[in-house]
């Protein structure tokens, strides 16, 4: 068997090729991992973030499909039950769903800038009834009302 071809670096150190290889080889390794995984992150964000469909589907075991239609049909509720000039109070995140499908004025939504304003809304929600019930009659919200729903059962309701 023929010695491994050396080569003296700058530093005085000797490396083999096969050392060389090896590395180049781990390198390649690592550079296909980061590949792959920031393939499979673009893939995960995309189908996770990138749905503009406010009815939901999910997927069940032996590929079972849910649809989930409970944003629309409540959007539709708030329609059809309250008064055109009523003021709903939400958490931002679904401030322009409620002003674009229910054509309510909503309290805050993602554009909101008064950090105040979205502080006494969370601040309500985070409250017990009483402390929320007077918050949302500062804001004049004219219909009160909340839902626990839990596995499909209403658990607290009120009007």
């Amino acid at each position: 068997k023929p010695p491994p071809v050396q080569d003296e670096n700058e530093d005085g150190t000797v490396t083999t090729r096969q050392e060389e290889s090896s590395i180049s080889i781990i390198i390649m390794t690592l550079l296909a991992l980061l590949s792959l995984f920031a393939f499979h992150c673009t893939w995960i964000t995309s189908s996770a973030y990138s749905s503009p469909s406010i009815v939901l589907a999910t997927g069940g075991h032996g590929g079972t499909r849910h649809i989930l239609d409970d944003f629309r049909e409540a959007y539709f509720w708030l329609n059809q039950n309250t008064d055109d000039l009523s003021r709903v109070m939400s958490w931002w995140d679904y401030g322009y769903q409620i002003a674009g499908m229910a054509n309510r004025t909503t309290l805050v939504d993602n554009n909101t800038w008064n950090n105040s304003h979205i502080a006494l809304v969370g601040k309500a929600m985070a409250s017990n009834e009483e402390n929320a019930y007077k918050i949302m009659q500062d804001f004049r919200c004219g219909l009160h009302f909340g839902y626990i729903w839990r596995n499909d059962r209403l658990l607290w309701g009120r009007y």
